[in-house]
């Protein structure tokens, strides 16, 4: 009896040790008999993938509730959720839109956190965030990710090794970030979009389309002078920003407003290990106006890791000047060499936006005199004399004033080249441009490119001027004291396989004060200018087999160089009617090929451009002013820039009159240059003998590309 009740006991003993051993059993694999109801897991095969979802969805739910009621504004604008907030309805709308998907090999829970292990993915918003093991802590709000993350939304890329966020607190770190920042499309990214699967899925290490396609061109000179045309002076150029930038980062820190970093790595180049490289020791994104605004500070570039200079806060990010401080000279203006200082763009109130930039002028101090200016009570345009100058002779300043209204854009820009009152007449430059353009049938803008394509462009534009400098060529250079008028202009371009054609229709109307034709004293005359222009750019002999995109055999250019000769035609023509009665007529005509050999690869002597170019004039009748009476002197334009070694390049420029008398200047407007060439950069130093100045050009290179890059090193 007692042995029954032994084995009886023992039984029992053994049968609740194997019950113990199940339990633990399940509880290693973190699901228990209790769990095993539909309602508590679902399996499913999704991709040939098995996935476990504890309680339906509760995982996702806890993460989109804490998501969707955060209040980090970044967090918010990047996920989606801050969309259409003006009323409950709209906000149960979009929080009915606002939904996170979690996929993974296995989900569980234990003791009030939710973990999703083993290829993690994460759809949020048209994003995708994944990793190898995602846990949230629903007591602390706290989610962490794990091991191998990317993030995916858009054009926007990057990997961590880290992501950590407390919703509470509303902070969080990412460790060891490095990824792809799109500057051009980051606001397209971060819309509200429903989840899609289907999402861009970018491939590592296999870039594709890669393609130059712009610069960004900072000039160490005063560069405020604008192409002179029949009065046609452009407006501001648009220098484009860099819009692709590889990041790395060892921490980046989500506040609760902003996301920052005190040392952060950019680069616009494409490959290991690049050539340039911008370091910045404060950096920080935060939304402004419903648009993620990037602010860089203590900012330094590197070139090849050879030459390191520190830049202005938000320089490269918001299209200003790479430098603060620099040197050039002007003789035409400023008596010679000067330090200027550029303080790049200011936000103004509402839309407007102001340029300084203000100048020392050297050599005007060493000399203790001036050669810009007439003698003091003399007529306006009677000529430039030595004059002993005062302090405020010493300082000029460039300022320039721009807005946007719609589609109509102003700039007034004004050159000052010295304090003295009793010059002011003679040292400022100011015009006033208000001009829209019309694009007729191309929607995608002035910036669209294709192969075969036909763009067609009306503008307008309002002027006025005081003391506008015109270049005329092989004669004196002349100056407009005075105008204002308009501008109707019709601009047509054709891209057909490697052919282009341009041609301009212009209508210009205005009231000048200008110096007459042959007097020395001003006519005010109303003009009225009809022009055309016809530009032809079609190949001779193109090289085949030439490479479809760079890699990393090109050190010294950022495209594939299109080899061969191409011919070039253009033709001006123009009427003008003045108001005196007086007209003249005139059509020119430039011809002449364009020679281009090396592909800029190997190190010596494997680049040469030649450009040549013959313009005939004819003409008939006489301006009324001095400053557009036609030149007709025949000319030849002569052009070259040929490789020395490695990135240093020789350029020349000049002209040669072909109809000459003998004893006359045969040779105008020489320039000569020399240029580092590299695949991200250019950094380039000029002398014009005319004006006799020196400056220098730093140019950094757009390249645009699909898919991932190699990890910044």
């Amino acid at each position: 009896m007692q042995f029954k009740i032994f084995i009886v006991f023992f039984g029992i003993i053994t049968i609740f040790d194997q019950l113990n051993l199940l339990k633990n059993s399940l509880e290693a694999q973190i699901i228990d008999k209790s769990r095993l109801s539909q309602d508590y897991v679902e399996a499913k095969d999704n991709n040939q993938r098995f996935l476990f979802s504890l309680k339906r969805n509760q995982f996702e739910l806890n993460l989109k509730n804490n998501f969707y009621e955060n209040n980090n504004l970044l967090i918010d604008f990047i996920i989606g959720t801050n969309e259409s907030n003006e009323s409950n309805e709209s906000n149960e709308s979009n929080e009915s839109k606002f939904n996170i998907e979690i996929e993974s090999d296995i989900q569980y829970e234990k003791d009030g956190i939710f973990y999703a292990e083993g290829n993690v993915v994460i759809y949020l918003s048209n994003g995708k965030l994944s990793g190898d093991k995602a846990i949230y802590d629903k007591d602390k709000r706290e989610f962490i990710l794990e091991n191998n993350i990317t993030f995916i939304k858009g054009s926007q890329y990057f990997e961590a090794s880290r992501l950590i966020y407390n919703f509470s607190k509303e902070k969080g770190i990412i460790d060891d970030v490095t990824g792809v920042l799109d500057l051009k499309s980051k606001n397209n990214d971060f819309t509200f979009e429903p989840i899609n699967k289907e999402d861009k899925i970018f491939v590592r290490n296999n870039m594709s389309n890669l393609e130059y396609t712009d610069l960004v061109t900072t000039g160490l000179l005063n560069n405020f002078e604008r192409k002179k045309g029949f009065y046609d002076n452009d407006e501001k150029s648009k220098i484009p920003k860099i819009n692709k930038w590889r990041f790395k980062s060892k921490k980046i820190i989500l506040d609760s407003t902003q996301l920052k970093s005190n040392e952060i790595y950019f680069t616009n180049d494409v490959f290991n290990k690049p050539q340039l490289v911008l370091r910045s020791n404060d950096f920080n994104a935060q939304i402004v106006d419903d648009k993620i605004k990037l602010s860089i500070r203590k900012n330094s570039i590197s070139l090849d890791n050879l030459v390191k200079f520190p830049i202005r806060n938000q320089s490269i990010f918001n299209n200003d000047s790479a430098s603060t401080w620099g040197i050039g000279s002007d003789y035409s203006e400023k008596d010679g060499y000067f330090i200027f200082r550029d303080f790049g763009n200011i936000k103004l109130f509402d839309e407007y936006e102001l340029r300084l930039k203000s100048y020392f002028l050297v050599e005007r101090l060493l000399d203790g005199n001036t050669k810009n200016f007439r003698k003091n009570g003399a007529p306006y345009y009677s000529k430039k004399v030595k004059n002993d100058i005062s302090l405020s002779d010493l300082f000029a300043l460039d300022a320039e004033i721009i807005n946007q209204f719609g589609d109509w854009g102003l700039l007034i820009s004004s050159s000052i080249n010295t304090f003295d009152i009793d010059k002011f007449e003679e040292s400022n430059r100011t015009k006033i441009i208000f001009n829209r353009t019309y694009n007729l049938n191309q929607p995608s803008g002035e910036n669209y490119r294709s192969d075969n394509e036909f763009i067609d462009f009306v503008d307008l534009k309002f002027y006025s001027a005081f003391r506008d400098k015109v270049n005329k060529g092989f004669s004196e250079d002349s100056e407009i004291y005075f105008v204002k008028g308009f501008t109707l202009s019709n601009r047509k371009r054709w891209f057909k396989d490697d052919k282009k054609i341009k041609i301009s229709y212009i209508y210009d109307f205005g009231k000048f004060k200008a110096e007459k034709i042959n007097n020395s004293s001003f006519e005010y005359l109303i003009r009225n200018a009809f022009a055309f222009n016809f530009d032809y750019k079609f190949p001779i002999w193109q090289m085949n087999n030439l490479d479809q995109g760079i890699n990393k055999d090109y050190r010294f250019s950022p495209k594939v160089i299109n080899q061969g000769i191409n011919w070039n035609i253009n033709i001006d023509g123009g009427l003008f009617i003045y108001g005196n009665g007086a007209n003249q007529e005139a059509i020119s005509l430039s011809t002449g090929p364009t020679l281009t050999i090396g592909s800029l690869k190997d190190k010596f002597f494997d680049y040469s451009k030649l450009n040549l170019n013959f313009k005939f004039i004819a003409k008939s009748g006489e301006s009324a002013f001095k400053f557009d009476d036609i030149d007709k002197t025949d000319r030849m334009q002569i052009s070259f820039d040929q490789q020395i070694i490695g990135p240093l390049i020789f350029g020349y420029a000049t002209n040669l009159k072909l109809n000459s008398n003998s004893g006359d200047n045969k040779v105008y407007k020489s320039t000569y240059k020399i240029s580092v060439n590299r695949r991200a950069y250019s950094l380039g130093i000029f002398y014009d003998t005319i004006s006799e100045s020196l400056g220098a050009r730093f140019n950094l290179f757009n390249i645009d590309y699909d898919n991932v890059m190699p990890n910044f090193e």
